[in-house]
């Protein structure tokens, strides 16, 4: 079978459709603390310290395609090798890549982060403490590399660019691409100048046809950029002019312990938290919009997606009762989120490649409690429950129809979810061991998967692409319309409306028998009794949706001891 391309591309409407894609990887981590730690008997106690965390990861993704092969209209450009040589340097291009590749990743993502912190307890009294502890962060985060494509401009077909920085060279200037490093600096200085002049100080001096600007072609000119950054409505705070997101800030805890009796213990704590902010490598890129939708008119791909930040309060109890029979542990909280961030792949609308955004705020009421209890030596019964109530409370304007409406829950959070766990002792026998039967059931109430809204249009794209009715998963309307009233050119008209994909909600049973001493353990065990496909995640960042299940049933024994 070919792939045909409408005869868009070169001078063949087939091609090949064999391919296979090689990456690699290399990640390197370090990180340094130091701290100190007055004595725990002491009234007041200080931890106090010092962090340093540094994190890189250097990736090279090449995909080939047969159908870039020779197929009788002669080759397709061969792709160069990226790098970040610096300014007015070509030391780190190489020699292009074998003809039949036809895109290439090749990139590095860098994260830098040092912090300071410390926390103080204090006694109020014997049965009453409280403590009050501050981090302060500085966070830089590095995007650097360039994605480049071949396939689509053979022969130099109209509209094909070289954002890569393979100077004048024939071949490499039929093929286009993304220089993440030109177009992240270009943004952070955020000057009419550097945006016209992004991507030339990577090619060869005085090349001719040397075309290395990210920012062309429709919507996308370095003054409409400019404009953009200009009004607010293409964030670049913290951007510097050397591609680095840097930010930094001071996030606070303090929490109240009473202890009631020797037996109860009540608590009310403060935390803050954050996610790092992270830089796109298709900044600023505008929405393709092939269909015209009202909705992604003037949408651009954030150049940064702050840091999300979250407000956590808890009340919450951990007391036994009867007798020490009975441990429970149960906790209360509200958690309010700014500047949520989500992933998004939206090749359709927007860009082939995954970006970050800000979603907007939520808002979190939850509810968290487990037990343990022993009501005889030989049986023991545990569990545990949550409720969550969650909220998408603002919406970022860009994203009007595209992500779900305010009010929405939030995605992967079920209303309701708990497990009950039961395991009953056998008397003693063959020199102390003990022979045990226990059982495990588990449940999972419905949730939603993803913030973005265009379900209907993703199971349309399954239908286009595959051949197949759909994909049988249940779909929620969430209000609204995803395309702004315009359904384009597919002939479902409930793609206009904005959707999710639900997760069902599952029970699953686990059930084992088995022997045990104080060395060693036999067990025969059924995990998934019923053979339940549970949908724990529905993804949809390939744009069809991608459903992971649990493990289905299995069955067998396990032995274990102890050389203590």
């Amino acid at each position: 079978m070919d792939v045909d391309d409408g005869g868009t591309v070169g001078r063949s409407s087939c091609h090949d459709p064999e391919a296979q894609y090689q990456e690699i990887t290399r990640s390197t981590r370090l990180t340094h603390e130091f701290r100190v730690n007055t004595p725990e008997e002491n009234r007041w106690r200080l931890t106090a310290g010092f962090f340093h965390d540094k994190q890189i990861t250097h990736g090279t993704g090449a995909f080939e395609s047969a159908a870039t092969r020779d197929d009788g209209d002669g080759p397709w450009p061969a792709l160069a090798m990226i790098g970040d040589a610096g300014p007015g340097t070509n030391s780190s291009l190489t020699e292009p890549y074998e003809p039949w590749v036809s895109f290439l990743n090749d990139y590095t993502r860098r994260t830098d982060q040092m912090a300071l912190f410390g926390q103080l307890e204090f006694n109020l009294r014997p049965d009453l403490s409280a403590s009050f502890g501050a981090r302060w962060y500085d966070l830089d985060f590095d995007f650097k590399g360039a994605s480049s494509f071949s396939f689509g401009c053979k022969f130099g077909a109209e509209g094909c660019d070289s954002s890569v920085g393979r100077g004048g060279h024939d071949a490499a200037s039929r093929t286009s691409g993304n220089n993440v490093t030109a177009r992240l600096r270009a943004l952070g200085t955020g000057t009419q100048e550097a945006l016209r002049t992004a991507g030339l100080d990577q090619c060869r001096p005085a090349a001719e046809g040397c075309r290395g600007n990210p920012f062309s072609g429709a919507n996308n000119a370095p003054d409409e950029v400019f404009a953009d950054i200009q009004s607010g409505a293409l964030n670049v705070n913290g951007l510097n002019n050397d591609g680095v997101l840097n930010q930094s800030d001071v996030i606070f805890r303090a929490s109240l312990d009473w202890r009631v009796t020797e037996d109860i213990l009540l608590f009310a704590t403060f935390g803050q938290g954050f996610r790092p902010p992270v830089t796109n490598r298709n900044a600023a890129q505008p929405a393709n919009n092939p269909r015209g939708l009202a909705v992604y008119d003037g949408y651009r791909v954030p150049a940064v997606a702050l840091t999300d930040e979250m407000d956590n309060y808890e009340l919450g109890i951990k007391a036994d009762f009867l007798d020490n029979t009975l441990r429970v542990n149960a906790t209360g909280y509200f958690s309010d989120i700014t500047d949520l961030q989500v992933s998004r792949f939206d090749p359709a609308n927007v860009a082939f490649l995954v970006f970050i955004e800000n979603v907007g705020d939520a808002e979190i009421f939850g509810f968290d409690g487990d037990f343990i209890w022993t009501p005889t030596a030989n049986l023991t019964l545990a569990g545990a429950v949550g409720f969550v109530d969650s909220e998408l409370t603002r919406l970022n304007p860009q994203l009007e129809g595209i992500a779900v409406p305010v009010g929405s829950e939030l995605p992967f959070t079920p209303d309701f979810s708990g497990n009950i766990r039961a395991r009953y002792e056998f008397g003693e026998f063959m020199g102390g061991a003990r022979a045990y039967i226990s059982g495990g059931l588990s449940y999972s109430g419905e949730s939603k998967s993803g913030l973005s809204g265009g379900a209907f249009h993703v199971e349309d794209t399954l239908r286009l692409t595959h051949g197949r009715r759909g994909s049988g998963l249940k779909i929620a309307a969430e209000g609204g319309e995803f395309v702004g009233g315009n359904c384009g050119t597919y002939d479902q008209p409930r793609n206009c409306l904005n959707g999710r994909y639900v997760q069902d909600d599952y029970v699953l049973l686990d059930l084992a028998v088995g022997v045990e001493s104080e060395q060693w353990n036999a067990e025969f065990f059924i995990d998934n009794v019923t053979d339940k496909r549970a949908q724990l995640h529905v993804d949809t960042l390939q744009y069809v949706p991608k459903v992971v299940t649990n493990r289905p049933r299995a069955f067998g024994v396990r032995f274990s001891y102890d050389y203590r």
